[in-house]
């Protein structure tokens, strides 16, 4: 008896639970946003005002991928309970070979300049070694979500 029960009460929770989509109104970005900052938009099918809170920022420089989370906390003036929407910064790797040829000719050409043939040597090492530690980082991207994007959220209701 208990497990029909409990089926029951399975199945109405999922037949209430829906998707749905949300217009943002402003861009937001992981450069400019702070956890508990407020977000509108408009449900995309019908207008109603929506809107929520930043819950999670991290930053290109403090994470190792910037990222932005959204809570979804009413429709319509609705309190709503829904699925976090959460959006990542990009990384990208540089090209090597461009990279460290690019400061080794750099370098050759400022201790050139400075001390000579001797320096051109010395500052093509230290550039193609500056070159090897920049091809080794990635370029990091904040994580945006432009103004008029539709967010997919899955309500709970």
């Amino acid at each position: 008896m208990n497990n029909i029960i409990l089926t029951t009460i399975l199945l109405a929770t999922t037949m209430l639970a829906e998707d749905i989509t949300i217009r943002t109104t402003n861009a937001l970005s992981s450069k400019t946003a702070k956890v508990g900052d407020t977000w509108v938009g408009t449900v995309a099918n019908t207008g109603a005002p929506a809107g929520g809170i930043i819950e999670e920022v991290f930053t290109k420089s403090s994470a190792p991928q910037a990222s932005l989370g959204l809570k979804l906390v009413s429709i319509d003036g609705q309190p709503v309970n829904a699925t976090p929407y959460r959006v990542e910064g990009e990384v990208t790797h540089r090209r090597a070979s461009r990279t460290v040829t690019g400061w080794a000719l750099t370098g050759a050409l400022v201790g050139g300049v400075l001390h000579g043939g001797k320096g051109a040597a010395v500052g093509a090492g230290a550039g193609a070694g500056v070159g090897a530690a920049r091809a080794a980082s990635p370029i990091k991207s904040e994580a945006v979500i432009p103004a008029e994007s539709l967010l997919n959220f899955h309500l709970r209701r």
